[in-house]
């Protein structure tokens, strides 16, 4: 039941995004970590799994929206100049009250004694 659930929000998110390609969509932020997601992807190597869940582009501030893209972009540049990764996924969601936004790779990580900022 769950793996269902799971796999009907990511229809409704695939269709939704869809959609929003038809319409007047390019501004919201559905459609800017998409892009900043293909921009990156040259640069990567691979282009990373993208996945989202609720209203993104209604239930998040246009600030706020500012804020996720810019950090979204900066983990990307990470991955590409430290991480030494072959896929990445990223992961944005909103419940309507609060968004997170979730950026994974499977690189090497930092090392211990690594720099950290």
């Amino acid at each position: 039941v769950d793996d269902l659930d799971e796999t009907i929000k990511i229809i409704r998110s695939t269709i939704f995004g869809l959609r929003a390609r038809t319409g007047t969509a390019g501004s919201g932020l559905r459609a800017r970590v998409v892009r900043a997601v293909g921009e990156a992807a040259p640069v990567l190597g691979f282009t990373p799994g993208v996945r989202m869940e609720g209203l993104v582009d209604t239930d998040v501030p246009p600030e706020v929206a500012d804020h996720v893209v810019a950090v979204l972009t900066e983990a990307l540049t990470n991955i590409a100049r430290h991480a030494r990764a072959g896929r990445a996924q990223v992961t944005l969601t909103t419940d309507g009250t609060e968004v997170c936004l979730t950026v994974s790779d499977s690189g090497v990580g930092i090392a211990p004694d690594g720099r950290r900022s």
